[in-house]
């Protein structure tokens, strides 16, 4: 997938640790943070796992897509295809669908509000632990892509050995240049890594003074990887 464009021609990458119930509550943090992305006129970018993708994908979901979009505002990277070949068991694939019936709905004209990019780590003869990754790096790398406003956003449960796919797409960003946001869930910052490979040593501050920014943290500005 390539070319993303939001309402403001950027979009927002999203990903985290698969085991996150607590965030996913209407009204909730993970909520509240799609929410503040939409309404600065960005696009949503997500994966399809379980936990925080899945949170993702249904906040972004309950919020809407205005009529007339000349582009998607949602973009969906999928590990397998429309049939459900190549996902695994912590998928999010109910609510990818409930995406994908999304591509080509009446009401937005020529554009629809949902793009999915099915097998965006490569296709089924790619094991699917490479596929996951391969497909985190695509997502990161069209976000990055996407224009002045781009970003990416983590909710995470721990540290390196608590969340290794969700560290790995944030030093993807980081090393991509992108603002990054991490927003501990059921963990403190202390567990936070502080180098990453190809990044370097890093330093993490609280991401706002104030509001749902503030229970984040971002790469302090001026340090390796910023």
């Amino acid at each position: 997938m390539s070319g993303l464009c939001g309402l403001g021609g950027s979009f927002v990458g999203f990903g985290g640790s698969r085991g996150l119930p607590s965030v996913a509550s209407p009204g909730g943090l993970v909520s509240q943070v799609v929410a503040s992305v939409v309404s600065s006129g960005r696009g949503v970018a997500v994966g399809c796992a379980s936990g925080a993708d899945a949170a993702v994908l249904s906040a972004r979901l309950a919020l809407g897509f205005p009529a007339g979009v000349s582009c998607p505002s949602l973009a969906v990277f999928a590990v397998g295809g429309p049939s459900g070949r190549g996902f695994w068991r912590c998928s999010a694939l109910p609510v990818v669908r409930q995406a994908a019936a999304l591509v080509g709905s009446r009401g937005h004209g020529v554009a629809s509000p949902v793009a999915v990019s099915w097998w965006a780590g490569g296709g089924p003869s790619v094991p699917l632990r490479a596929r996951l990754r391969q497909r985190s790096v695509a997502l990161v790398q069209a976000v990055a892509a996407s224009g002045s406003g781009a970003a990416f956003v983590a909710f995470v449960s721990g540290g390196f050995q608590a969340s290794r796919g969700s560290w790995g797409s944030v030093r993807s960003a980081l090393s991509l240049g992108l603002p990054v946001v991490v927003f501990p869930v059921g963990c403190r910052a202390s567990c936070f890594p502080r180098s990453f490979r190809s990044v370097g040593s890093v330093r993490w501050v609280p991401a706002a003074q104030s509001g749902v920014w503030a229970r984040g943290f971002r790469v302090q500005q001026g340090a390796a990887g910023a």
